[in-house]
């Protein structure tokens, strides 16, 4: 009975966490909209949802401890509650780069974007959130391989990166009295980039989980 408790509440936590993973991946598809359409109450909105996360995240990691601290988990049970402490602290993270991006979008206000920026911009999120939602579903579904092929897809975030960077640098020295709006609409690019690197992170923990075994896949 102690023993069909504990792995209720490890299904509990695993459940929590990929709620938790949806959320931040709702919020992160919206942002862009947020950026570009210029929704400053949606941008206000993903700031204010900072907050919620990080009492999940929490949450998820205390009551991982406890279990820890009262049960008597098996060697995989051990490596499925490390996997969820720090996919929930991976998604966490992800979402301080969600409010920065909502605190660009009402930084920038009604300012005129770069016009050769924004589609590009617009890829790189699209990119970086189907990553986070493979990862997530790699996790919920235990599924390594699945995991493992997120790698792929982040050459195509860091070459997008690249050129959104390039394109800034060859604007403002065109433009150089845009240097405010350009290197914000950068700065988003690099959240994007750096939520892409994270789902990495997150696909090497679903690997540990399944496998028992943690190595860089990028």
């Amino acid at each position: 009975m102690q023993r069909t408790r504990f792995e209720e509440q490890l299904d509990h936590l695993s459940d929590e966490t990929v709620k938790l993973g949806l959320q931040v991946h709702q919020n992160l598809g919206r942002s862009i909209a947020a950026l570009l359409d210029r929704d400053m109450a949606y941008a206000h909105y993903l700031i204010q949802a900072d907050k919620e996360i990080n009492a999940t995240h929490k949450r998820i990691v205390l009551d991982s401890l406890s279990m820890i601290a009262t049960q008597q988990p098996t060697a995989g049970d051990l490596r499925r509650i490390a996997a969820l402490m720090e996919i929930s602290r991976e998604l966490e993270r992800m979402h301080d780069y969600v409010k920065g991006i909502g605190k660009i979008s009402v930084a920038i206000g009604d300012q005129p974007l770069v016009p050769n920026m924004v589609g590009l911009l617009s890829e790189l999120a699209k990119i970086s959130t189907g990553m986070l939602y493979q990862a997530v579903d790699a996790f919920a579904k235990r599924n390594a391989p699945l995991a493992q092929a997120i790698r792929h897809t982040d050459d195509q975030a860091d070459a997008l990166y690249d050129q959104i960077y390039e394109v800034m640098i060859a604007y403002l020295l065109e433009n150089p009295q845009e240097v405010a709006c350009a290197s914000k609409l950068e700065w988003a690019a690099h959240n994007y980039e750096r939520v892409a690197d994270r789902s990495l992170n997150i696909g090497e923990w679903v690997v540990y989980m399944v496998e028992g075994t943690y190595g860089k896949l990028g």
